[in-house]
């Protein structure tokens, strides 16, 4: 599942609070706008179960997989377009998305620069 920002936006936005914390720094709140992921998938027509595997995929090479249990929490798994109101860019302006695991504390479960979703039943 490829992850479009419109597609994102066409999803439905709201805004939500989540702590980010850097190595050796005090976490801060940050606002990010953007929609489950739950609510992505049920956009975009992918299916997903409990038993599902989900592989969150950057550009850059990183990826980190949840469970289906994880990824299907609507107040877990969220898929962000904006930061405090500012829309998320790479240098060039290309827009980009980045999925955050709202309850982690020490941000390390977090993808930036998300590209897509591979879905494993």
């Amino acid at each position: 599942m490829k992850i479009k920002t419109e597609d994102v936006r066409g999803a439905g936005l709201t805004t939500v609070c989540a702590s980010f914390k850097k190595s050796r720094q005090a976490p801060e709140n940050r606002k990010y706008t953007g929609v489950s992921f739950k609510r992505l998938a049920e956009y975009t027509g992918h299916s997903l179960s409990q038993e599902s595997i989900c592989v969150f995929k950057a550009s850059d090479g990183f990826s980190i997989a949840l469970t289906g249990e994880e990824a299907m929490d609507t107040e877990q798994c969220f898929i962000a377009v904006s930061e405090a109101g500012e829309a998320l860019t790479l240098e060039a302006g290309k827009p980009y998305c980045m999925m955050l695991m709202l309850r982690d504390a020490t941000s390390q479960r977090w993808c930036r620069y998300l590209d897509e979703v591979d879905i494993r039943e």
